[in-house]
This record gives structure tokens, sequence and C-alpha cells, in this order.
């Protein structure tokens, strides 16, 4: 029987970020199959609250990934959030093309937070992948442009990035 000072036990700051990146990406993927306008408006908003909670989560010091691997990611989503929140306007090539710009960071990101952290590598190769997947196809235009799939894109990567913190919390 393990001694109860030597039980890992996971990050609360680290679950709560994870839950509450699965329930934004739960929403974009259901914004994803509504209308143009609810789907503009979710995507900025859910893009603004999980780039803000990754730059909460980057400076609070029980985190489970390191500084830079948290910070870059919450910044990139905030930006792109704060880009789509600011002007709604934006031609849907266009955003396409910044979520797939975002995409394809938070891929390389994971990759390298998989190199670093040997004791949470395959879910974080697992993320780092499918986030470098889903930012390739909004680049090469795979899908038809629209709002909607740049929504569900996201979503999907939200959940998956989701997933792996609250997977990763207690290591």
């Amino acid at each position: 029987m393990a001694r109860r000072d030597t039980i890992h036990r996971p990050n609360p700051a680290a679950v709560a970020l994870g839950v509450l990146w699965v329930v934004g990406g739960v929403i974009l993927v259901a914004a994803g199959l509504m209308s143009l306008v609810p789907s503009l408006y979710a995507l900025g908003a859910v893009a603004l609250l999980a780039g803000a909670l990754g730059l909460v989560a980057a400076f609070v010091p029980t985190t489970t990934l390191s500084f830079w691997t948290e910070l870059v990611p919450g910044a990139l989503m905030l930006a792109f959030g704060m880009a789509v929140v600011r002007f709604p306007t934006l031609e849907v090539p266009t955003v396409q093309l910044l979520a797939a710009v975002v995409l394809l960071a938070l891929g390389l990101v994971r990759l390298g937070a998989a190199r670093e952290f040997l004791a949470a590598w395959r879910p974080l190769l697992f993320a780092g992948l499918v986030s470098l997947f889903l930012g390739l196809v909004l680049l090469t235009d795979v899908v038809p442009a629209s709002l909607a799939g740049v929504a569900f894109l996201l979503g999907c990567d939200l959940l998956v990035g989701g997933i792996v913190v609250v997977r990763t919390a207690g290591r």
C-alpha cells in the first residue's frame, strides 16, 4: 500500500483549466453546427476565455507544464479571440488563416512540451499532432472555407487540449 504522502494528487488549477477547455470545445463544436453569426461570437468568446485562462495558468506556480508551454498557447488564443471579437466583419478566409496559424503554433509548442515532460509525453505528442493536423487542414483548404468549419476544428482542438491537460494534471 502506498504511503499517503507519496500519492500524486491532481493539480486543481490544471484540472479546472482542462475542464473549462473541454466545455469551450463542446461549445465551439456545437456552434460550428449552427448559423454564421452565433458561430462567430461563440468562436471569439471561447477563444478569449481559453486564452485568458491559459495566461492565468502560466503564472500559477503549481500548474503542471512549464511557463512557456502555457503562456504561448494562451497568448495566441487570446490574440485570436480579440481579433475575431474586435473585427466581426473579417472575411472567412482571414479567420481561417488566423486559426490555422494559431493551431500550427499550438501544435509546435505541444510537441516541444512532449520532449520536455517525459512523464506526459504521449498525451502531449497526441495533442501536438492533432493541432498540427487541424492547422494544416485549415491552411491547405482541404475543407471548404466556412466559419462553422473553423469553429468546429478549433473546438476539436480545445477538446483534445482540455482532455490532455486533465490527464497530465497529476504528473
